[in-house]
């Protein structure tokens, strides 16, 4: 996938964090990164995994209704699968 630089990403649906690691890449140190699952165990392995970046949030949360990015004023990427 081609992002545009942005500072925050969010992965919805993070499952173990792949998707996070390279969004962490792409943002930077200055960045921030949140991925998001609804599955604990999913959620415990993508911390495990990420636990070395200090700019990685992992959140267990149900995918129920996600607010557009036209919502906000700051810019925010969004990945979904």
């Amino acid at each position: 996938m081609r992002y545009e630089p942005v500072t925050r990403r969010f992965d919805v649906g993070c499952g173990t964090g792949e998707e996070v690691r390279s969004l962490a890449q792409i943002v930077g140190p200055q960045g921030r990164v949140v991925g998001i699952d609804g599955t604990e165990r999913l959620v415990a392995e993508a911390r495990t995994r990420t636990r070395a970046n200090p700019i990685i949030d992992l959140v267990l949360a149900m995918r129920m209704r996600c607010p557009s990015p036209r919502a906000s004023s700051r810019q925010v990427g969004w990945s979904a699968c």
